[in-house]
């Protein structure tokens, strides 16, 4: 399963964004090729606070439509249990990831799910992460 991060939704979603076009063709390529998306509600929830700040409320509460309504993503609902697993995550990291990158770690580690995203911290700690499971075969 693929996660989308909120910097390859904003980078979607935003025309003058510098990934706008990376993000465009990656979108595309997932639909040409029937891959299923998730969007954490973290994420959603960042993603349209995002939009709101950059773009003001009538963009912000489109994208929210356009994510709700996006056909070949679902929302993924981080759970009681998940929530303090995150929290977890949190607690124990030392890059200064947001609570949501902290959240796509762990969906990463626990659920093995690919993360999609601009974010070069977070990838340097999914990079790591994936070092990691590689060394334990």
């Amino acid at each position: 399963m693929i996660v989308l991060d909120t910097s390859v939704i904003i980078s979607f979603f935003d025309n003058e964004d510098v990934f706008h076009s990376k993000a465009v063709k990656m979108l595309e390529a997932f639909e040409k090729e029937g891959k299923r998306l998730l969007i954490t509600n973290y994420v959603l929830n960042e993603a349209v606070t995002v939009a709101l700040r950059k773009a003001g409320l009538t963009k912000s509460k489109e994208l929210l439509e356009f994510l709700l309504e996006y056909k070949n993503a679902e929302i993924f609902h981080v759970d009681a249990k998940g929530f303090m697993e995150v929290v977890k995550t949190f607690k124990n990291q030392k890059s200064n990831l947001s609570f949501t990158d902290c959240s796509l770690l762990w969906l990463a580690k626990y659920y093995g799910f690919k993360i999609e995203t601009f974010d070069k911290d977070l990838n340097s700690e999914l990079g790591k992460l994936a070092g990691r499971k590689r060394s334990r075969r």
